[in-house]
């Protein structure tokens, strides 16, 4: 199921799947038996867990799936304690900076288990990429894109803070980098791109199923785009999470006491470089668009000359077939004709 969805979206609900899995085999007293899945609209975590572990998403959204409850995160409609591990996926980013620490404690009175929370967290390297990549969806779409719009609005968590806040109420956490800032600019950019060309589509699905082949089980190189945050009551879970993390490919986790380190700051140039390319691609792109023979016009005028083709052919075809029958005519009132069709069909 991973191939068949976008490579961030693969590479987060993938990785929380496993990690959930994993961790929950190895703390006898949370075998996964009942996850929350808190801003999981529509579903995919679910499903995806699916026969192994009952899953209850919650979000702000109307659906009619199974285990679904409409509510808030701030103020979830559980009650305490009823779940052996609570994730939020690329959530916390979404929520206004004076609630997310009404949000993280919800989670905590929930979960008697594991606390999972992942999504990109502040540092100017991915300030600077989400600022340029809303720049090229502008360029190429002609809007913005309302969730970077709303990171950038709310500003994006800060990770030693989240973590604080989840110390304050008794967990020790363990906090590790996920998804290359890198790599996740360069194919954020080209799905921008692909989607903007005519039947490119299937090549960008293509770019997706290479990713989930080859790169997306270790594809956790600082600098991140993303950083996961995994919270525990039992302070030797989290710190046996830290010395001896699940076989996830370059997966390295801090545990209690230790910071994650900022990306060096040459990595944040090279990104701010690498967005720029992307950016006068994208420029070229709308430039051309405005242009006369833009890449709308020159598709819709090859079709225009492939339909003027096949409608030269098929009168060519009909004046031949009119000529066929008016050669026939003559014959049509012919004795030996007829005499041919009484032997041919009795």
């Amino acid at each position: 199921m991973s191939q068949s969805l976008a490579f961030d979206k693969s590479q987060r609900l993938s990785l929380s799947k496993e990690l959930i899995e994993r961790l929950c085999a190895t703390d006898p007293q949370a075998a996964p038996r009942r996850v929350l899945d808190v801003g999981g609209y529509p579903g995919i975590l679910s499903e995806m867990l699916r026969g192994k572990a009952e899953v209850i998403t919650v979000d702000r959204e109307v659906c009619r799936i199974e285990g679904y409850v409409k509510g808030s995160g701030c103020a979830l409609p559980l009650a305490d304690g009823c779940f052996e591990a609570a994730i939020a996926d690329d959530v916390l980013e979404h929520i206004p900076p004076e609630k997310r620490n009404d949000f993280v404690g919800e989670m905590v009175r929930v979960s008697r288990g594991w606390i999972l929370i992942g999504g990109p967290f502040h540092s100017e390297a991915v300030r600077e990429c989400e600022v340029r990549l809303n720049e090229t969806t502008r360029l190429v779409t002609g809007k913005t894109n309302p969730w970077l719009d709303e990171h950038l609005g709310l500003g994006l968590p800060d990770l030693a803070q989240t973590r604080e806040a989840l110390e304050k109420r008794g967990l020790h956490t363990a906090a590790a980098p996920n998804v290359s800032l890198r790599d996740w600019a360069v194919l954020k950019h080209t799905e921008l791109l692909l989607g903007a060309l005519p039947d490119c589509f299937a090549d960008f699905a293509a770019v997706n199923r290479l990713y989930a082949d080859h790169a997306s089980d270790s594809d956790h190189r600082p600098p991140a785009y993303r950083h996961l945050i995994l919270g525990h009551r039992d302070k030797s879970q989290a710190t046996r999470l830290a010395q001896r993390p699940p076989a996830i490919g370059g997966l390295e986790f801090f545990g209690p006491g230790e910071h994650v380190p900022p990306p060096p700051e040459v990595d944040s140039w090279r990104i701010v470089a690498l967005c720029g390319l992307f950016q006068k691609m994208a420029a070229a792109m709308a430039k051309r668009a405005r242009d006369r023979d833009s890449v709308a016009n020159d598709y819709v005028q090859r079709l225009e000359r492939i339909v003027e083709g096949q409608e030269r052919d098929r009168t060519r075809l009909e004046e031949e077939v009119a000529e066929l029958r008016r050669r026939l005519k003559p014959y049509e009132t012919s004795r030996l004709v007829g005499l041919w069709r009484r032997l041919r069909w009795g």
